[in-house]
């Protein structure tokens, strides 16, 4: 989804947050050549929160830090997963794949 979204808006900056557990070369070699997109962990997750407009996750806890601050959410879940429970659904937009495009102002 990620790919899809920084060629559909080129002229729009994207910030990748990894996990600390993550490495960010993995996230740099997957992204190689978008100049749209900034890959670090520097700072915590709620400071670029404040500063973006929108936040794309996965069934992630951020989901609610991003609820608090009143940021719309994508909920980008391409998959179904047997076994798991979704304690975002209710706080984001569902998004099952990277065509659509579920907030204005994000060409998707």
């Amino acid at each position: 989804m990620i790919s899809y979204l920084l060629m559909k808006n080129p002229d729009m900056n994207f910030v990748l947050r990894p996990h600390p557990t993550e490495s960010i070369e993995f996230w740099e070699n997957v992204f190689y050549g978008f100049d749209n997109i900034k890959i670090t962990n520097k700072y915590s997750a709620v400071e670029w929160m404040e500063k973006c407009s929108y936040i794309i996750q996965s069934g992630c806890t951020t989901a609610f830090e991003a609820y608090f601050l009143d940021k719309p959410i994508i909920n980008y879940y391409p998959i179904e997963l047997s076994n798991t429970i979704d304690l975002t659904e209710g706080l984001s937009i569902l998004c099952k794949t990277k065509f659509q495009s579920p907030l204005k102002g994000l060409s998707g």
